[in-house]
C-alpha cells in the first residue's frame, strides 16, 4: 500500500483561504526532486493519491518542472507581490516528512516565500498541529478501494478532510458523488480523471509522491495479486 506524504494547506486559514496561494505553492513544487530528496529515488512522482500504475490514473496530466513565473503571478494577484513568511510544521521522528519539509523550504524561495520550519514532537503534532495549523507536512496510506482512498480526503464532508485541510469545492463534491454512484468501471474512470484535474487546478495540498511497491513470493504461492492501489490481495492465495 502506498504511503503518500502531503503538504497540507488549511483552507480556512490565511493565506491558504485564497485558492491562488495554494495553487502558487503547488506550482513551485518539484515532484521529481521530492522523490530524490525524501526517498533517495525509491518512489514515483504523482499528481494525485491515485498511483500511476492504477487504471484510473490520468495520464493526460503531465508532471512538468516548477512554473515559477505563474506561481509569482498568482501570488501577486492574491496580494502577495513581495512574497510572504510562513511557518511549516513537521513531525519529529518522521524522517521522510522532515526531508519533505526541508525540500519545500528551498522550493519556495524562488517565489519569495520564506519558510520557517518548526519540528514538533509526534504527540504534539497529532494534538495541536494536524488539521489545526495553517501549513504542515503530513501523510496517509491508500485504502483498499479507490472510493475510500479519495472521498474521505477531498469531499467537503469527508471524515479526513475535516481533520486535515478543511477543503471545500462544490465541483469536487459533485465529481466524487458521481464516482461513488457510478455503475461501471468506465464511468468511475471518467469521474476520477476529472477529480485529478480538479485537485491540480484547486489544490488543498500537494501529494509529493508514492513510495514504490515491490512484491516477492515463492513459486509455490498461487493466486497472489497486488491490487492497483498497491495492497496485497490474499483472498485467493494457496501454498502448494
Amino acid at each position: 500500500m502506498p504511503w503518500m506524504p502531503c503538504l497540507a494547506m488549511n483552507s480556512t486559514q490565511k493565506p491558504f483561504d485564497d485558492p491562488r496561494v495554494r495553487k502558487a505553492v503547488s506550482l513551485a513544487m518539484d515532484k521529481k526532486a521530492f522523490v530524490e530528496i525524501a526517498l533517495f529515488g525509491h518512489g514515483t512522482p504523482s499528481h494525485s493519491m491515485i498511483p500511476p500504475g492504477h487504471p484510473f490514473y490520468n495520464n493526460d496530466m503531465k508532471l512538468g518542472p516548477p512554473d515559477i513565473a505563474k506561481a509569482k503571478q498568482l501570488l501577486a494577484e492574491a496580494g502577495y507581490a513581495n512574497g510572504m513568511d510562513l511557518t511549516l510544521y513537521v513531525p519529529v521522528g518522521r524522517p521522510t516528512r522532515e526531508r519533505v519539509g526541508l525540500a519545500v523550504r528551498e522550493m519556495l524561495k524562488p517565489i519569495n516565500v520564506r519558510v520557517d520550519i518548526q519540528r514538533v514532537p509526534w504527540d504534539k503534532f497529532i494534538n495541536d498541529i494536524e488539521g489545526k495549523a495553517a501549513f504542515f507536512t503530513d501523510g496517509f496510506y491508500s485504502r483498499p478501494t479507490i472510493d475510500t482512498s479519495i472521498y474521505p480526503f477531498f469531499h467537503s464532508n469527508g471524515s479526513w478532510n475535516t481533520t486535515l485541510w478543511h477543503y471545500k469545492n462544490a465541483e469536487m463534491d459533485k465529481v466524487l458523488d458521481a464516482a461513488r454512484a457510478a455503475r461501471t468501471a468506465d464511468e468511475q474512470a471518467t469521474q476520477y480523471r476529472k477529480f485529478q484535474q480538479l485537485a491540480a487546478d484547486d489544490p488543498p495540498g500537494v501529494i509529493c509522491y508514492v513510495i514504490n511497491h515491490v512484491n516477492a513470493y515463492r513459486k509455490n504461492v498461487k493466486g497472489f495479486q497486488s491490487s492497483p492501489m498497491m495492497w496485497l490481495d490474499l483472498r485467493q492465495v494457496t501454498v502448494q
